[in-house]
């Protein structure tokens, strides 16, 4: 799944930074930051500093997760800054923590996820 495309051949307007390899953040219309990653299996892990910038905009944030080797993607959402997200970086000293089963229960589809987009 190449997101950038997606998101060009629906006409969202979006500002991108690479974060690394696998990692690519978006700004959408000023209205939401989505993360997309990707990976070979369905095991996502997220940094403490990219979810601490993540926090510290004033906008919700999304992640879109591609499984390449299963051609799945996945989307959660975060409109509040007080979740699950926020109280598991709280209650450990990782520097990174897996998004885990969660993400197994929010498989999804382009469309559907650029309908979440078009809400922002």
């Amino acid at each position: 799944m190449n997101f950038t495309d997606c998101l060009i051949r629906n006409g969202i307007v979006f500002k991108k930074q690479e974060y690394n390899d696998n990692c690519i953040l978006f700004k959408i219309k000023n209205a939401i930051n989505i993360v997309f990653m990707n990976e070979n299996s369905s095991s996502f892990k997220l940094d403490r500093d990219l979810f601490y910038y993540l926090i510290n905009q004033n906008l919700p944030y999304a992640f879109v997760l591609f499984n390449k080797k299963e051609n799945k993607v996945f989307y959660l959402e975060f409109k509040d800054k007080i979740n699950w997200l926020a109280s598991s970086f709280e209650r450990c000293n990782k520097n990174s923590l897996y998004l885990g089963k969660i993400v197994l229960n929010n498989q999804s589809d382009e469309m559907t996820i650029l309908k979440q987009i078009q809400i922002f």
